[in-house]
């Protein structure tokens, strides 16, 4: 087919290797995943290869997928009016800023 136009050609040669490497350790990093997951899927469930296969699964997913930490009881700061009226001071105070409709000014 066609050649493909350069989809970044201001990249130096020494740049361009250094992507390809990365892009080429991501995409075999993926396969790895699949082949893994494939395998555990087809050994017997509860035996020892499944249970190395789980464990090399875990494993794999810690070392090549993101993790997203959940944060809890943070401070949500509002910044309003002295005399807006029927803020929350404690509890779940960020409903406050989706609940406009309960607060009102003191005049």
């Amino acid at each position: 087919g066609p050649a493909m136009a350069d989809p970044v050609p201001s990249l130096g040669p020494e740049a361009r290797a250094c992507l390809e490497v990365r892009l080429l350790g991501q995409f075999s990093a993926a396969v790895d995943g699949v082949e893994l997951d494939a395998a555990r899927w087809s050994s017997v469930s509860g035996s020892d290869e499944f249970n190395q296969l789980k464990e090399d699964t875990f494993a794999w997913s810690r070392a090549n997928l993101p993790k997203i930490t959940i944060v809890e009881q943070v401070k949500y700061p509002m910044i309003a009016a002295t005399n807006l009226r029927n803020v929350a001071e404690a509890g779940y105070a960020i409903a406050s800023n989706f609940s406009g409709e309960q607060l009102w000014f003191e005049q």
